[in-house]
């Protein structure tokens, strides 16, 4: 075998073995959240919904760190002002937000853990 077919091969069978194991692939939205949650039977079943809500609290986690920055950027500027529109004040609302969000997210997750037995995947 050349190289490149060696190569191709093992490419081939990577995709096989990930088509295989994520047969139903990740979660992309609600709907299919709620599916996944009313249908889980077996611990790759719970990884998979713990992996959508690792991955739901890192996207918090990110918007919340966004949101920090930009209320850093406004402090100074309306800090102490009481009108509205504030984004110094909203923005400080956003990181509060976003941080709950988060935190519900990794109590989910950690719930799913539990359930698939500690198999939770990093991709799939």
């Amino acid at each position: 075998m050349t190289k490149r077919t060696l190569t191709m091969s093992v490419i081939t069978l990577v995709f096989a073995a990930l088509t295989a194991f994520g047969q139903e692939g990740a979660i992309r939205n609600q709907a299919e959240l709620r599916s996944a949650l009313a249908t889980a039977k077996t611990a790759a079943d719970h990884a998979r919904i713990a992996y959508y809500y690792h991955q739901s609290a890192n996207v918090y986690a990110q918007k919340q760190t966004e949101e920090e920055q930009i209320a850093a950027q406004w402090q100074k500027q309306y800090e102490g002002w009481t009108k509205a529109p504030n984004p110094y004040s909203s923005a400080k609302t956003l990181v509060v937000y976003y941080g709950q969000l988060a935190s519900v997210a990794l109590v989910h997750a950690a719930e799913q853990d539990k359930l698939a037995g500690g198999q939770t995947f990093s991709k799939l």
